[in-house]
């Protein structure tokens, strides 16, 4: 089905930029049969942060993850599918440890054609098994890890029941033009995150919408783009109140197909969301999200007998935030895949991060060099 790559692409961003994550492999899309395929990885991560205070003395934070994350997905009939997200992490270094389980994530779709269109209908749950009622230094690690200088493999562990309807609509406008939309709502059930105080944190409910197109540009090339606004509603937690105010993300992205290989050029933005948030005495429990910007390259070269190696650079810009200066990040990695048989693949990733960082002040103490690294892999299976 032509419209197929992007009722994938929209609907990926779209809910992508949802708490829930919801897995792309609960979208089947187009007339063939998917396989049940089931991915169990492990990830090491770790970063360094040198501060430097006011009489020069330098120290070193590190902040690292162990991560198991499983993910499973089925085809429940033509243009029916599911899927489910497990994780498991460990963190440490130097902040107060954390160990336990993710909430569970569980996606529906279905794809049904629509005149010379075609529509997605999804469904995404979070189940709230991950750890949560942390102590005030616990409470400040799982902070750390939600922060998107990171891009932690898991970037929290309980965060309440959530549901998320929505629904993408794809409309080829040529044979070589494809118009898309979507919108999604996410209800946000309360949880109790942290023991500061007694009281559950009851999270503002969201909005998504999302509109985009898809160019094919030759046999061998197309272009896609996305604008997705997200309006997100006020927090409550006991007597305090966090408008989060809204959010707009551009992406696009150009793939190109030259033989065996495979070329990914993407590039996204996000404007900064700004909280209200009353002058408190513990740490913001939802830090403003700073303006970002990506830039992603990512070539695929294949070696013939099912060996494949990616090469994703990345370039990442982070305004300032609660915890972080300015930052220029620069990553550069290694993907390797092997496909051991027609049901098994070996995946792996690494990747190494150096940032560039504009020094700030907050209570005698510079925030200066950031670096790190992510290591992992796994086996991926199908049937």
């Amino acid at each position: 089905m032509r419209y197929s790559r992007t009722l994938f692409f929209i609907a990926g961003l779209l809910f992508g930029a949802s708490a829930l994550r919801a897995q792309p492999d609960a979208l089947f899309m187009g007339s063939q049969q998917q396989p049940i395929r089931v991915t169990a990885l492990v990830f090491v991560q770790e970063y360094e942060t040198v501060f430097i205070r006011e009489n020069g003395i330098s120290a070193t934070g590190t902040i690292s993850e162990v991560s198991i994350p499983l993910s499973v997905s089925v085809p429940l009939g033509r243009g029916l599918g599911a899927s489910l997200l497990a994780t498991q992490a460990s963190v440490s270094g130097d902040v107060e440890a954390l160990s336990g389980l993710g909430d569970v994530q569980i996606g529906l779709s279905y794809v049904r054609p629509l005149g010379a269109g075609g529509l997605v209908l999804n469904l995404g749950l979070n189940l709230p098994v991950g750890a949560s009622d942390f102590s005030s230094e616990e409470f400040h690690t799982a902070l750390l890890l939600s922060q998107h200088v990171y891009d932690f493999r898991v970037p929290g562990f309980g965060q309440g029941f959530n549901v998320a309807p929505g629904l993408t609509l794809a409309l080829p406008l040529s044979d070589n033009f494809v118009v898309g939309v979507g919108a999604a709502y996410q209800y946000r059930g309360t949880f109790q995150p942290s023991q500061i105080t007694p009281d559950d944190l009851d999270p503002g409910d969201e909005f998504l919408f999302t509109g985009g197109f898809d160019v094919r540009l030759g046999r061998l090339s197309a272009f896609s783009t996305d604008l997705t606004y997200a309006l997100y509603g006020t927090d409550t937690w006991g007597d305090v109140e966090i408008s989060a105010g809204e959010r707009l993300t551009a992406t696009a992205q150009l793939r190109l197909y030259l033989g065996a290989q495979e070329v990914l050029l993407l590039v996204r933005y996000r404007n900064r969301t700004e909280n209200s948030l009353p002058d408190v005495a513990f740490v913001p429990l939802n830090p403003p999200v700073p303006r970002q910007a990506l830039l992603h390259l990512a070539p695929r070269f294949s070696f013939g007998a099912g060996i494949f190696l990616g090469l994703p650079l990345q370039v990442r810009y982070f305004e300032e935030s609660t915890f972080f200066g300015e930052q220029l990040l620069f990553d550069v990695g290694l993907a390797p895949e092997i496909v051991l048989s027609s049901r098994v693949s070996l995946l792996g990733q690494f990747v190494y991060t150096l940032g560039v960082t504009d020094v700030i002040e907050r209570d005698l103490i510079i925030v200066d060099d950031f670096s790190g690294f992510k290591a992992g892999g796994g086996l991926q299976f199908e049937f």
